[in-house]
């Protein structure tokens, strides 16, 4: 019985490491989804929907802010449920 206190404690440990990590990108001051927003003209060019230029803040970096974002605000809630 006491080892599976120490186990979950350390598994309780282990996600909130987790978490924290994850929540890393939404909490750096980053302004990826400004800037994303901001290159709504390119919506108007010949070939909207693959730009090469932007690819890294486009299709990687804010995708990873916003689902970083969202686990941020959702795991209060999580986190009250596991108890």
């Amino acid at each position: 019985m006491h080892m599976a206190v120490h186990e979950r404690r350390r598994d309780a440990l282990r996600m909130l490491i987790v978490f924290v990590a994850a929540w890393i990108p939404a909490v750096a001051r980053s302004d990826a989804v400004g800037k994303a927003a901001a290159l709504f003209p390119l919506a108007d060019s010949a070939h909207p929907y693959f730009v090469p230029a932007h690819a890294w803040t486009l299709y990687l970096w804010t995708p990873v802010v916003v689902m970083s974002a969202c686990l941020l605000f959702l795991s209060p809630g999580l986190f009250l449920s596991l108890a």
